[in-house]
């Protein structure tokens, strides 16, 4: 009979997935900066990088069997080659449930010619295969060698110079799937500003009352939780100071500590006058870069994950999220 899951198994888990990140921190900004291509947004870039991560974790937990002479060469290949595998497949549920953009709307909502935004891209995944499309965009933008996407593709050189050919004679040009930056929703915008507020009062119980009672919390590459009573209660009081901004078509909350002129951003949803949810950039280093940019303050000098003493206290910690 097998053992059951326990939470040994469990903190065991979580301390193979910091290992993991640590195998993917050399090539990490690489593949942040792919992700950003792909969505031409900072915020969905953040989104398709997490997921490969997770992807790629979890498909070698469950098991991802090879013949002895398919092997992938490396990791950094594994995750490209997920990160796209997910991207397609987010943007055929995309063409699935919208059938057609509402062109004229979305040009009036920003104010640009949605043919030169997106038309390139759409042409790349209508008319040619996903393997033409990663030979085009590996090729074009990151200079990789016909061995090397080969080897993405899972398929030979002589295929890779094929399908670049093939590209070529349907004349195929990678651009950014451009993630409509339209404007943050009013209500979305009060919500994230009372947000602000509360932080600055430094009530923890106006924070709380804030948030809904499940509120779900997330933390990049780190982990996440639900509940007001935990961490985020803790964030209201002295010496930190909240400001809201929005780029690229989110509303954020910057955050900085008064002590340490320490930055990081959240980002929050909700329902009303409620907080749904929580997502915490803190270790997200690359869009934490372009933000901190974007506000003309010195970006974070902090890792992907806390340091190793921190984690291994965290991992001692590590419980079963259901009962």
């Amino acid at each position: 009979m097998a053992d059951k899951f326990s939470e040994e198994r469990a903190k065991v888990m979580r301390r193979d997935w910091f290992l993991f990140l640590d195998e993917v921190a050399p090539f990490h900004s690489l593949l942040y900066s792919y992700c950003l291509k792909l969505t031409g947004n900072v915020w969905a870039a953040e989104d398709l990088l997490q997921d490969a991560q997770l992807k790629c974790f979890g498909m070698v937990a469950r098991g991802d069997f090879h013949a002895e002479q398919s092997p992938v060469s490396s990791l950094k290949i594994y995750l490209f080659r997920t990160a796209t595998d997910h991207w397609l497949g987010l943007q055929r549920n995309r063409q699935w449930m919208s059938p057609h953009w509402d062109e004229e709307q979305l040009v009036e909502a920003q104010g640009l010619d949605v043919r030169n935004v997106s038309s390139a891209m759409e042409k790349a995944l209508a008319v040619t295969s996903a393997e033409v499309f990663a030979a085009v965009l590996f090729h074009e933008i990151y200079g990789f060698t016909f061995l090397e996407i080969a080897d993405f593709i899972a398929d030979s050189e002589d295929a890779v110079q094929s399908a670049l050919i093939q590209a070529e004679a349907m004349a195929v040009t990678v651009s950014s799937a451009g993630y409509p930056n339209t404007p943050v929703d009013l209500q979305a915008r009060l919500l994230a500003q009372a947000f602000v507020d509360a932080m600055n009062s430094g009530e923890v119980s106006e924070l709380k009352d804030l948030m809904a009672e499940y509120v779900q919390i997330t933390v990049c590459n780190v982990g996440g939780g639900r509940g007001r009573e935990g961490i985020w209660s803790e964030q209201a009081g002295p010496g930190l100071v909240a400001e809201y901004g929005e780029y690229h078509g989110q509303g954020f909350i910057a955050l900085y500590r008064m002590d340490t002129s320490e930055f990081h951003s959240v980002v929050v949803h909700g329902i009303v006058d409620r907080v749904m949810r929580i997502k915490d950039y803190s270790f997200a280093k690359d869009t934490l870069a372009r933000i901190a940019a974007e506000l003309g303050v010195i970006s974070p000098q902090r890792g992907y994950h806390q340091p190793w003493e921190s984690i291994e206290n965290m991992v001692a910690t590590t419980a079963l999220p259901w009962r």
